[in-house]
């Protein structure tokens, strides 16, 4: 595994910019515990070689910003990423030509202005992105069926905001965005498969009050979106689903609010109450890049939200403890549909609450100790008989990261550790991940002005550990690093 990063800045009284450059790669032929597809055996277990999973990738941003007058500012900016892969398949029948690239473009512009009507701020961005995929496989190693596929992706958007500058600021904003996705299916007799556009205007609104009697603040906000889509082509794979309606119109709207009351000098009590609507994403509906299978029968999501805690915090120490109550309406969760492939579905009720507690404290200059530890009991409560009380996919019970630092001289040093429990990657709880201990360590040296050198190891104790996926993740790696600053 290799990378290479670089960042350039400069400007002048007026202007500034920006330069960032990334290069990464890796052949990720590791080592990993492959299971031949029987969980239950260990005695056909055994420690084999990850293929087709080499991986590299360019990402470049360049950002340039100039002012004029006393408020008013214009920002420039444009991204590339490109990345290329190969689909190595589950662990148990890996495929050996199975290949993803990916080509993402981002250009935007951003017009600030302080000084047309005294007492607001007006910002206006204009934006414009390219996804360009290909999915080639031709054997049919991964997903369902053989696949020579691109997909391409462009969304054009405005978005413009108007913020009232006072003791109670209020916002409005509103935006237009038209997203159109255009797939290509090279091996099929039809080209074409869900040619589609989607149109959304949005609105918002949200005021933030000084409370009367006691330190703090009520906000309150509403969220309007209209949505136009429109769906043409035929479906050349007989595994999908038909297409859906070649037109629909939907109205999202979702509302929220906060409270903030400073009980002390250093004790906050914070909640918030929302109701969320979301659509699917073009991802969700359509989206098949090998094991990832899309669902064009998706319906939009719609969710009751409520959090409540207290933040205690000092210059030297922070802890925050909050418990949260989500509720969902046919939730979109991704889960897995057979060894092979995984597919987003509609969960008509569903439940997560639990607790999330954040801790930080210096104890003495660099040294120092961070951490956050969740409970959750997320619960399928559709009215599906083998489903209901089930544990939703993805979901553990207990995550938990905790990182110590310290230092001497020219040396810092740090030690990591994250927990997650065990959970599951299908809604019937029959595919099972195991609890994960994860152990990382790493140190760094000035060996000059401006110059450091670095080692540090990811999984200490060499666990054998899978993704979301069920993808076999790597060992214990090794990472030496260089960093230059002049």
């Amino acid at each position: 595994t290799r990378s290479l990063n670089a960042m350039v800045t400069g400007g002048s009284s007026k202007s500034k910019f920006l330069l960032v450059a990334d290069y990464a790669a890796s052949d990720n032929d590791f080592r990993f515990l492959d299971d031949n597809g029987t969980e239950y055996n260990v005695e056909d277990d055994v420690f084999t070689q990850r293929q087709n999973n080499a991986v590299q990738s360019v990402n470049a941003l360049g950002k340039w910003q100039t002012t004029w007058g006393e408020g008013r500012h214009i920002t420039l900016q444009e991204s590339a990423f490109w990345k290329s892969q190969g689909i190595p398949g589950i662990s148990n029948n890996q495929s050996q030509r199975a290949h993803l690239s990916n080509l993402r473009l981002l250009t935007e512009m951003i017009l600030e202005d302080r000084e047309l009507l005294t007492g607001y701020t007006i910002r206006h961005t204009v934006y414009f992105t390219h996804t360009g995929e290909s999915f080639l496989d031709t054997d049919g190693e991964v997903g369902i069926g053989r696949q020579d596929n691109t997909y391409q992706t462009r969304t054009m958007g405005w978005q413009g905001r108007v913020q009232k500058i006072s003791r109670n600021p209020i916002t409005v904003s509103a935006g237009i965005l038209r997203e159109a996705y255009h797939p290509d299916a090279h091996l099929q007799t039809t080209p074409d498969l869900f040619d589609s556009q989607r149109w959304t205007f949005s609105g918002r609104a949200g005021a933030d009050w000084a409370l009367p009697f006691v330190p703090g603040v009520l906000s309150v906000g509403l969220d309007v979106r209209h949505q136009r889509s429109s769906f043409t082509g035929a479906n050349p794979f007989s595994f999908s689903p038909l297409a859906p309606d070649s037109a629909n119109t939907r109205l999202l709207m979702g509302i929220r609010s906060g409270l903030r009351v400073d009980i002390l000098e250093n004790l906050i009590f914070k909640a918030n109450l929302g109701r969320t609507l979301r659509a699917p994403s073009f991802y969700e509906l359509f989206g098949d890049r090998g094991g990832v299978v899309g669902n064009v029968n998706l319906k939009p999501e719609r969710g009751l939200t409520w959090d409540a805690g207290v933040r205690y915090g000092t210059e030297a120490a922070v802890l925050e403890g909050v418990f949260f109550d989500h509720r969902y309406r046919d939730l979109i969760q991704f889960a897995h549909t057979s060894q092979a492939t995984s597919r987003p579905v509609n969960i008509g009720r569903a439940r997560a609450w639990g607790v999330e507690v954040t801790a930080q404290k210096t104890i003495w200059g660099p040294f120092g100790v961070s951490g956050n530890y969740t409970f959750q009991r997320a619960t399928d409560q559709s009215d599906v008989p083998h489903l209901r009380g089930n544990t939703l996919p993805n979901r553990p019970a207990h995550s938990l990261f905790a990182r110590v630092t310290g230092g001497l001289g020219r040396v810092t040093a740090f030690y990591d550790y994250a927990f997650e429990d065990g959970n599951f990657l299908d809604q019937a709880n029959r595919r099972p991940l195991a609890s994960r201990h994860i152990h990382n360590a790493g140190m760094k040296i000035r060996v000059g002005k401006g110059v450091q050198a670095g080692l540090e190891v990811k999984n200490l104790g060499n666990a054998q550990v899978a993704d979301t996926w069920g993808y076999p993740l790597p060992g214990r790696a090794m990472f030496v690093n260089l960093q230059e600053q002049f």
